[in-house]
């Protein structure tokens, strides 16, 4: 069983190695999940996922080699994305989208390697108002 600490390193919640190999799962005091983690032996690849106190998923990302590589999403509430954006290898790679609370898009941005790429679009309630075009972070339209 593994042991984690706050900020001022006294030992909080257990972590509880799951019977799946390598799931850890940290709970508070109520017994609720406050985060788990997938991963491979040595903690680095997999996925993490951070609940708030009544267990709805709020943080999901994907990690490779102890670096974000894939899909990272945060959540307003319960299947309500607030950002999706995807990474590879700790470096903005591909589409980064902002939601509003009723789901509409706010904001869609393209990225490759980690800088902005293509399209830039701004929306208002889900409908695009305005697009900006990129070129390695430089505004060429």
């Amino acid at each position: 069983m593994y042991k984690t600490r706050d900020a001022k390193g006294v030992f909080t919640a257990p972590i509880i190695l799951d019977n799946k190999p390598h799931l850890l799962i940290n709970k508070n005091k109520a017994g609720t999940k406050v985060f788990e983690m997938d991963v491979d032996q040595n903690l680095e690849s997999g996925v993490f996922k951070i609940f708030n106190a009544d267990g709805t998923l709020v943080y999901h990302s994907q990690n490779k080699s102890g670096c974000l590589h894939g899909q990272r999403i945060e959540y307003y509430q319960k299947d309500k994305p607030y950002r999706i954006e995807n990474f590879q290898s700790n470096d903005y790679e591909g589409t980064t989208t902002y939601y509003d609370l009723d789901g509409n898009k706010m904001l869609e941005a393209h990225f490759k390697d980690d800088m902005l790429h293509g399209n830039f679009n701004i929306y208002e309630k889900g409908i695009l108002k305005k697009t900006k075009i990129y070129n390695s972070d430089i505004q060429i339209k």
